[in-house]
């Protein structure tokens, strides 16, 4: 394995998300601080959930009793009890109670919000009790296990790896000068770039940091 060549290179998180709730309402509990880490789905704020948990009794009560009607009304067809449009009326009044359990069911999931990946919360921007509105950022969340390395790449190292030779490439970091971290391509420019005959690729390393978040 040769190391074919050295340079600059733009670093960067691979994964950031701004966590919001899809539904409005109060903030109840925020359980994450700026700079805490946090697992893949932990639960990291909850919604006041009064009024999405009353909307879902009154939905299960509605689908309970449309079921009820719809199940009467195939005993009732097959005796000729009522007519073929009534029935398709109370399958029909089922089939959309029960759709609205269901968006219920999920409103009330959505007022809690979990992590999507495992990573670090870099901001925080609502304090407790605030009104929310759906979509509103809340925390943004960043994984700073991976990063990704952004440089450009001589023609003679592209040349090299179209031919199937062996070539290393790795990152070193100012802020770590003894370690070096292998770097796995993951895109890479079919043109090169006017003038300076190189090609942008971008790679990612996964490191083993210390628990700050700040890279």
């Amino acid at each position: 394995d040769v190391e074919r060549s050295r340079g600059l290179g733009d670093v960067y998180k691979r994964q950031v998300a701004n966590l919001a709730f899809r539904v409005s309402g109060e903030l109840a509990e925020l359980l994450a601080l700026e700079g805490d880490e946090v697992t893949a789905n932990q639960l990291v704020a909850k919604l006041d959930d009064k009024d999405q948990k009353i909307r879902l009794r009154a939905r299960k009560a509605e689908y309970e009793q449309a079921f009820a009607d719809f199940q009467r009304g195939e005993t009732l067809i097959k005796s000729g009890g009522i007519s073929r449009s009534d029935y398709q009326r109370l399958e029909a009044t089922s089939s959309t109670s029960k759709s609205s359990l269901e968006s219920a069911e999920r409103d009330l999931d959505a007022t809690r919000l979990r992590a999507p990946f495992a990573g670090f919360i870099a901001v925080r921007y609502v304090e407790n009790f605030e009104e929310i509105v759906a979509q509103q950022p809340v925390y943004t969340l960043q994984d700073v296990s991976t990063l990704s390395v952004k440089v450009d790449v001589p023609e003679s190292v592209m040349i090299g790896a179209r031919r199937d030779q062996d070539i290393v490439v790795s990152a070193f970091f100012d802020a770590i000068p003894d370690r070096r971290f292998p770097l796995v391509l993951n895109e890479v420019a079919t043109r090169a770039s006017d003038g300076t005959n190189t090609f942008e690729a971008v790679s990612y390393t996964h490191l083993t940091l210390p628990t700050t978040p700040y890279v």
